[in-house]
């Protein structure tokens, strides 16, 4: 019989864990930020030494939301449904 139990059972966040997702992290995206690279280089014909700074500003514009047009409404589109038992109509 197993005296000790926990230490059989692994903990879901170990070191090293973590270090294989940021292996993984590290080993994609400089993968892809080189296909990326030579696919704008030679795709679009953009110069090589600008291809940080547009990678760097297409993240900065991905936090900024520019409304293009603003529509006025009657009713509301929101409505509340409320559901007493799931998967029963």
């Amino acid at each position: 019989m197993i005296k000790n139990v926990r230490t059989v059972i692994l903990r879901p966040f170990s070191l090293l864990y973590w270090g294989f997702l940021l292996f993984l992290l590290l080993t994609v995206a400089s993968s892809a930020y080189v296909y990326f690279r030579d696919l704008l280089i030679q795709g679009v014909g953009v110069p090589p030494e600008f291809f940080s700074a547009i990678l760097f500003l297409s993240l900065v514009g991905s936090f900024i939301n520019i409304p293009l047009k603003t529509l006025e409404v009657d009713n509301p589109i929101v409505y509340l449904d409320q559901v007493n038992k799931f998967g029963v109509d």
